[in-house]
């Protein structure tokens, strides 16, 4: 697992993985190349607000990426050989869950509160929803797509999809409503290696527009804003009970906020998400997670399928 750390693709050359490896250095070429892209465009514009969206892709997917091929070497090589477990990825599905979430370390006084989701799948569709809710926060998200694209096992999927936002801060006395149209795409890990089998790797690019509404202001809502949408990351099912997904997530419309560190990275940087499902039987699980950006905001749920 060590030479993996300092390069990913190390810890599939000392594993014997040639192939591998050489799939990891030609990836993580091309991550480089986006990530000192967009400095290089950054830098020479100045920072120019209107050629943001030229620069801040390349630099965020380089990072997030990079960062998907070391967890993906040092989870690959670690295990050896031996494929991870198969993930369910049944079509027809309609589940939901309901349980606790809260905020810490933000400047939002959001409190504590409930959190429910819902997932319904059938066929090539797909529609997920969360609302959250605390004494002075509501909000609820959506989003719904559709598969052009799936191979014959399900391992890879390319979709478009289209969703809505809408929060409501009670104490600080404004709204967001938003919407989004992006491109995602599911890849099963075995491209890059045998040893990342069942594994996968998700990537999600699109362009949103918020609009906010404040209560000093009787006006309906205001201020459009255009937002690039960009989320990446991989996910696992570490064992045939308990499944993993971790995101970067480069969006300004999602509790907890980004991280911003000053001195060093002064802008917003977007946040992670961790993702937990563990299955106690066919029907019932836990789904646990956290975001992390200028807070942390975790959550813990009981999940029924109902078919």
């Amino acid at each position: 697992m060590f030479p993996g750390i300092l390069l990913p693709g190390l810890g599939h050359l000392a594993l014997g993985e040639r192939k591998a490896a050489l799939s990891f250095f030609a990836a993580d070429g091309a991550a480089l190349a986006l990530l000192f892209s967009g400095l290089a465009a950054q830098t020479l514009s100045g920072g120019s607000d209107r050629l943001a969206p030229a620069y801040q892709i390349n630099i965020n997917a380089g990072m997030a990426m990079l960062t998907t091929l070391w967890l993906a070497d040092i989870a690959g090589s670690g295990r050896g050989a031996v494929a991870w477990p198969k993930a369910d990825r049944a079509d027809d599905r309609l589940a939901l869950s309901l349980g606790w979430t809260g905020l810490f370390g933000s400047r939002l006084e959001v409190g504590h509160g409930l959190q429910g989701q819902a997932l319904w799948r059938t066929g090539r569709i797909e529609l997920a929803s969360r609302l959250g809710a605390t004494p002075s926060y509501l909000g609820l998200d959506g989003q719904a797509s559709y598969a052009l694209w799936r191979s014959d096992d399900r391992s890879h999927r390319f979709a478009l999809a289209v969703g809505g936002l809408f929060q409501r801060f009670a104490d600080e006395r404004f709204g967001v409503a938003g919407g989004e149209l992006l491109a995602d795409l599911r890849l099963d890990l075995a491209v890059l290696g045998p040893t990342l089998r069942n594994a996968w790797s998700l990537t999600r690019l699109g362009l949103g527009l918020d609009a906010f509404h404040y209560d000093a202001r009787p006006a309906a809502l205001e201020d459009p804003t255009p937002r690039l949408v960009l989320e990446m990351g991989a996910g696992v099912q570490a064992t045939q009970r308990i499944r993993a997904e971790l995101l970067y997530r480069y969006r300004k419309d999602r509790l907890p906020g980004g991280i911003i560190i000053p001195g060093l990275f002064d802008s917003f940087l977007g946040f992670l998400e961790l993702d937990l499902r563990i299955a106690l039987t066919e029907r019932w699980a836990l789904v646990s997670g956290a975001r992390i950006g200028n807070g942390v905001m975790p959550w813990l749920a009981v999940e029924a399928q109902l078919f």
